[in-house]
């Protein structure tokens, strides 16, 4: 009998499969159940859905870039497709899309390409993700919703699914029996958490500022001086409407840059 020479590395079982057709069947699976899923949710899933696969892949595409890696190979494997896929179906339905978004940062360029890529991670990206969002944002991440299924007369259309108040109106709909009442909390509560973040980013804009100023000049006029400083650019900016010119400028290169990268796949 001749003896068993191990000189190969793992895996000694081969079949005729491989990475790409595992991500293929794993989502052909999860077809059925997505396409329903959808379909009781409407607009605001199916935009949530579409928004979390995109970056998913844009994320894999960016690391993969600046790690060296042949995009092909990277984005053609459907790992990081996959990773979107089960990412947005564990996301609320009615989430806001920069949920989505953000959650393709944490899954991919965190829990993935930080431990060296496909196979290398030591924990699901997809759940890493979600982990992570439930902690940074509780609120969204728990803000279920009954079902309302597409075209019904109460399901939101797709330009009020690009609006997350909506969301919160609906969730507090299960609170207060009248709407009034119900709209008007989530008014307050969206009110209440812009009004936080915009204070959280006065206050550390005008601590930039003064760093920047005071290391240049070595004269430090006060925090105060730069905290109004800091208010009054923003609110210079909104009145120009120059959030808007960079939204139509950035839609631009998004789609040069979308181009770019059909062309290398």
């Amino acid at each position: 009998m001749k003896p068993f020479n191990n000189d190969r590395a793992a895996p000694y079982t081969h079949a005729p499969t491989s990475v790409e057709r595992t991500m293929r069947e794993v989502m052909l699976a999860l077809l059925p159940a997505t396409a329903f899923g959808l379909y009781l949710f409407g607009w605001p899933a199916i935009l949530l859905f579409a928004v979390t696969l995109a970056a998913c892949v844009l994320v894999e595409a960016l690391c993969a870039a600046a790690a060296g890696r042949p995009l092909r190979a990277t984005l053609g494997d459907g790992s990081a497709l996959l990773t979107g896929w089960l990412l947005a179906l564990s996301l609320p339905p009615w989430a806001p899309w920069w949920i989505g978004v953000l959650g393709a940062v944490f899954a991919i360029a965190l829990a993935k390409h930080a431990f060296g890529g496909l196979g290398q991670n030591i924990f699901n990206p997809a759940m890493v993700a979600r982990v992570a969002l439930l902690i940074s944002f509780p609120v969204a991440m728990t803000a279920w919703v009954a079902p309302q299924p597409l075209f019904s007369a109460d399901a939101p259309g797709f330009a009020e699914a690009l609006e997350p108040i909506h969301m919160f109106a609906l969730a507090y709909g299960y609170v207060f029996a009248n709407p009034e009442t119900a709209l008007a909390a989530a008014t307050v509560f969206v009110l209440v958490s812009q009004v936080k973040i915009n204070v959280t980013n006065a206050y550390a804009g005008s601590l930039a500022w003064s760093n920047f100023f005071s290391r240049v000049t070595h004269y430090h006029p006060g925090r105060v001086v730069w905290l109004v400083f800091n208010i009054l650019i923003s609110l210079l900016l909104m009145l120009l409407g120059i959030f808007e010119t960079l939204e139509l400028v950035l839609a631009v290169y998004g789609n040069i840059a979308t181009a770019w990268l059909g062309s290398l796949v």
